[in-house]
């Protein structure tokens, strides 16, 4: 008898709340307004950056690096991601700033790692480099690298190249060939290469940080940006090194 009852209550209930919305609805009254507001100050971009390992998050002032003993000559290890990750502070009030990343390698302060090699289109990178000469053969002069930012720290850094009709594509294998999330890292002396472009950009005031290629999202600071390069065509003995990986805030 008690379930008996519990059902034609909630029976009864139902029917309330069923008729109640499909009530009428009957507008009386309407009034519009606007809510806006107008920035006209220039804005700017601030940012300081800190190198962190990958495996400890450890702090450390020696640059990126990778370990040599973690690659295999000889073409089987491809692209690594190094061992050291870069953080990202950042506050961006201007619509048209941002912070760029990449190589330049034949300015003043690359040392005795500048490029010389007969083609500025591998100048990207890290430069190989011998106790008795430069490496001239632009296949082998320079080592590539990329990089990829992200809002929040990862250890999936498994880096792939190429896919059914996009060759060039960088990727990480755990997050598939369609998320191309590492950029190839250009350097100043590249063709095509100009401040402010969008393939160079981390961060910008508009959009956020460009998470993967051509994709950009918001994202509150700190950003945490991954470097890798590729290690096919690698000799030894040989070090490859670049003293001028530029991480640079502008406005335009």
């Amino acid at each position: 008898m008690r379930k008996t009852v519990s059902l034609l209550v909630s029976l009864v209930l139902l029917a309330v709340v069923s008729t109640a919305s499909y009530a009428a609805f009957t507008g009386i009254s309407r009034s519009t307004y606007t809510a806006a507001i107008i920035f006209t100050a220039i804005g700017s971009v601030q940012a300081s950056f800190e190198v962190r390992n990958v495996s400890d998050n450890a702090v450390v002032l020696t640059g990126i690096s990778w370990d040599p003993a973690t690659i295999t000559l000889g073409g089987t290890t491809k692209w690594k991601a190094s061992s050291q990750y870069i953080v990202m502070h950042s506050t961006i009030t201007a619509a048209s700033g941002g912070i760029q990343i990449y190589t330049d390698n034949k300015a003043a302060d690359a040392g005795i790692y500048a490029y010389t090699g007969i083609s500025t289109a591998t100048a990207a990178g890290l430069v190989g480099y011998s106790t008795t000469t430069y490496v001239m053969a632009p296949s082998s002069t320079t080592l590539s690298m990329c990089w990829r930012v992200v809002d929040n720290s990862t250890t999936t850094l498994n880096i792939q190249r190429g896919t059914a009709g996009y060759p060039d594509r960088l990727w990480e294998s755990t997050l598939g060939s369609g998320f191309p999330c590492f950029l190839w890292m250009m350097d100043r002396f590249t063709g095509g290469f100009s401040d402010g472009m969008d393939y160079i950009t981390v961060k910008d005031g508009n959009r956020g940080i460009q998470y993967g290629e051509a994709s950009w999202g918001g994202s509150a600071s700190p950003d945490y940006i991954y470097i890798g390069a590729d290690f096919t065509t690698a000799v030894t003995p040989r070090t490859y090194r670049t003293n001028t990986l530029r991480l640079e805030a502008f406005t335009e």
